[in-house]
């Protein structure tokens, strides 16, 4: 399968990063082919546990309209490289799975609200349940299946990111 993660910016000690790293690692060893689409990235990285990067041209502007042109810009990249599976943080529109932290971030807010993503995965129980209370989303379409603490071992990530994949699959 060609899997496609999509995040607008991945510095290098952030937990979304470790977690897209997890994640590329986890599915290249069951035998997927990922490509990571970002701003910054650090291509060394996900090539050492098996993805691809695609660099998208960075936006000067880190507001809204910085996140407009990243989508705009992503969708280009996603086109130009036909996947089978689109997993974002909520930097595109439209992702297969949308990974959700914490729902009060407003970006992924906006694309809960819009309900145009396959299935969203979330990191804790609890944030299923706000969901499902506060937005009426439909239960079966989130699953937890989250990276786990910051400061966990590398097996505990490398276990959480096999889970995820058995959970979305």
């Amino acid at each position: 399968m060609k899997i496609g993660l999509v995040s607008r910016s991945l510095t290098e000690e952030s937990p979304l990063t470790r977690w897209i790293l997890s994640l590329t690692k986890a599915a290249s060893e069951r035998g997927d082919e990922v490509h990571v689409i970002a701003e910054t990235i650090s291509a060394g990285k996900i090539s050492a546990v098996g993805g691809q990067t695609h660099v998208v041209e960075p936006v000067k502007n880190a507001g809204a309209f910085g996140r407009w042109v990243f989508a705009r810009r992503a969708k280009k990249e996603l086109k130009a490289e036909p996947l089978d599976t689109v997993i974002s943080n909520g930097d595109i529109l439209d992702p297969d799975i949308l990974l959700v932290g914490e729902a009060d971030e407003k970006r992924v807010l906006k694309a809960l609200k819009r309900g145009r993503f396959g299935k969203a995965v979330v990191v804790s129980n609890s944030v299923k349940e706000d969901l499902v209370e506060h937005l009426s989303l439909d239960a079966e379409r989130i699953i937890v299946a989250g990276p786990p603490a910051p400061d966990a071992s590398n097996a505990e990530w490398d276990n959480r990111a096999k889970a995820f994949w058995s959970a979305i699959a």
